[in-house]
């Protein structure tokens, strides 16, 4: 299984997150905010961006078990 990554915050724009201070967001306690918003608006790039900082199991348990508009597509 992939270990996530143990940088800072992962590369990712702040264009991603308009809405939100970016330099304040703590990018672990915000893991479903920002998988969901990188899923839903973001490209292959960003995709494996959100696998190296995460890892991959995080990502796939998040999508199908916590973001409920995702995890109703995967049951």
């Amino acid at each position: 299984m992939q270990q996530p990554k143990t940088l800072e915050r992962p590369d990712f724009a702040p264009k991603w997150f308009w809405d939100l201070d970016y330099d304040k967001i703590d990018w672990q306690a915000s893991y479903k905010t920002v998988i969901a918003r990188i899923v839903e608006r973001g490209k292959e790039e960003q995709w494996q961006e959100l696998v190296r900082f995460y890892g991959l199991q995080k990502v796939i348990d998040t999508l199908k078990n916590e973001i409920v508009f995702f995890a109703r597509l995967c049951h």
